[in-house]
């Protein structure tokens, strides 16, 4: 009964999204099911912040979904934190998406040109405001590590984070699937059809696999400091983006 009481606990607290995530994940391999109850189980426990030692950022549900299955190990699920920036960069305006009044006016302008059902906007915008939210309040002694690919939505994302990073002395690492894929794996053929094109095409597998071969170098002053600009830019611009 305890153990049914936890689950309730911790399954309550999951988004919409990541409750999907999970049941997908679940339903595509069976294996997986015993991972994820140990998973909810310790999500079940108040999460002591002290013991948090890197936080990572990813933009997407599914990348999101795959990479808290990939942390689903104890020690990971104490020492990594998991940030999930929803919805697509390369569509629609971004100016002041860091602010409550900015993310608000990018939903109603996505409002007027998409017809997506189930409330899937209403969501969406609450769990960007939790994001970005949690992005800025984001303590001092924690790593930061950005999750990216060689994708419009993905790059537009980078340069958005650094720029809400910018008063941050914390450092910060950047991960670039793509590039790591064809790092630790020799395969021109994908790297010509530009796989993968998205960090969510990635296994969760190889999600783990590059965090534990990923070398830990944070980003260097003068390019964090460069894509910061570029990120504060897009945040000024009145632009539209439709790619």
């Amino acid at each position: 009964m305890e153990k049914i009481n936890q689950l309730k606990q911790s399954i309550q607290r999951l988004s919409e999204a990541d409750a999907k995530s999970m049941l997908l994940l679940t339903l595509i391999n069976e294996q997986s099911r015993d991972s994820m109850l140990q998973f909810l189980l310790q999500q079940a426990e108040e999460r002591d912040s002290s013991t948090v030692q890197t936080v990572h950022i990813v933009f997407g549900h599914s990348p999101g979904g795959s990479l808290k299955a990939a942390f689903r190990n104890p020690d990971y699920a104490k020492s990594e934190e998991i940030i999930v920036v929803p919805g697509n960069f390369s569509v629609g305006p971004l100016k002041d998406v860091h602010t409550r009044d900015g993310i608000e006016a990018r939903f109603q302008w996505l409002e007027q040109r998409y017809l997506i059902e189930d409330d899937g906007l209403i969501i969406c915008e609450r769990e960007m405001k939790e994001a970005i939210e949690k992005i800025k309040n984001i303590p001092p002694h924690q790593d930061i590590l950005i999750w990216t690919c060689q994708n419009a939505h993905e790059q537009i994302g980078l340069r958005l984070v650094l720029a809400m990073l910018e008063q941050k002395t914390n450092d910060i690492y950047v991960l670039d699937t793509f590039q790591l894929f064809h790092e630790l794996y020799t395969l021109p053929q994908l790297a010509e059809d530009h796989y993968p094109r998205s960090t969510g095409e990635v296994s969760t597998e190889d999600l783990l696999y590059f965090y534990e071969h990923f070398q830990r170098w944070p980003l260097k002053e003068a390019l964090r400091h460069s894509l910061c600009k570029e990120g504060l830019n897009l945040l000024m611009d009145d632009y539209d983006c439709i790619h």
